[in-house]
């Protein structure tokens, strides 16, 4: 008995607290004043990144408009304590929801924890061993040309746009294509995959290359070779006074031969260099072998 005398209690405070602030609300409407909804507005204009100093017309505008809609909702509470739930909205400050129904509110999905995400499922599968530095500041160049961090908001005429942001700071095309849009693509590809987005909006977005022009032949020319077999032959190391800083005999030597060595077998550096004693074979002439 005693719970429904103190929620009987509660309910009255409630309503007439109410009517209270909607007669006070009316009462600043008509005189002008809009001391009543302060607190509203700096609230409105914090969650929104806006300003309005005190005393501009943008806030007295906003106050008012805020008022009427406060007015509206403790008008329409007014008529349900009264049971009358068939009220509509009269002011047109108050605009029913497109649909008759409300709009999802839109999820915030980081671009910085998406990717935080993609390498570790990289990583998972034995790539990014770099732990995704090098794509780290491709997504912190795009995040600051966009202004925020959802990917939600991300469209497509928004990475056009950095594109050709990346081409007026100098970058070439073969460095948008291959780096910086590739990074994104594949980030973009894996979220939709993966249902953290709902479209892949990186999907068509590329940079065409054109085909390089050469200006010579591949390779060295004869005075180039020689000049290299010269430098190689003759290599002498520079004269450390710490010793641990001395390069050893064995490198020296590896710096003498490896330049003779591909230009006499054809091979690559990284090929020579990975040789080992049990690669090396002999291979009898056919007069040893008959």
């Amino acid at each position: 008995m005693l719970d429904l005398l103190v929620k009987a209690g509660a309910a009255e405070f409630d309503r007439t607290s109410r009517e209270a602030k909607l007669a006070e609300l009316k009462k600043g409407l008509s005189r002008g004043e809009t001391h009543l909804v302060e607190h509203e507005i700096d609230a409105f204009l914090d969650a929104n990144a806006l300003s309005a100093l005190p005393g501009s017309a943008e806030r007295t505008v906003l106050a008012r408009q805020l008022m009427r809609a406060e007015v509206e909702a403790l008008t329409r509470a007014q008529e349900r304590d009264q049971g009358n739930y068939s009220g509509m909205a009269t002011d047109p400050i108050v605009k029913p929801p497109a649909g008759g129904a409300a709009e999802a509110p839109v999820v915030a999905v980081p671009i910085t924890r998406l990717f935080e995400d993609y390498i570790s499922f990289r990583q998972a599968l034995g790539k990014h061993s770099d732990g995704g530095k090098s794509w780290e500041n491709i997504v912190l160049h795009l995040i600051g040309f966009l202004g925020h961090s959802n990917a939600v908001r991300v469209t497509k005429r928004n990475l056009l746009d950095w594109r050709d942001h990346l081409h007026r700071e100098g970058k070439s095309p073969k460095t948008i294509a291959d780096k910086y849009l590739a990074c994104i693509r594949a980030l973009f590809k894996w979220a939709f995959e993966n249902d953290r987005l709902a479209e892949n909006v990186a999907a068509t977005v590329h940079q065409p290359v054109g085909k390089t022009t050469r200006t010579r032949e591949r390779g060295y020319t004869e005075d180039e070779a020689k000049a290299l077999l010269r430098a190689s032959a003759n290599y002498t190391p520079a004269n450390a006074a710490n010793p641990a800083q001395r390069e050893s005999d064995h490198v020296i030597r590896a710096k003498r031969w490896l330049p003779v060595l591909c230009a006499f077998t054809g091979a690559r550096v990284v090929e020579i260099t990975q040789l080992r004693k049990e690669d090396r074979k002999r291979r009898l002439s056919p007069t040893l072998l008959s």
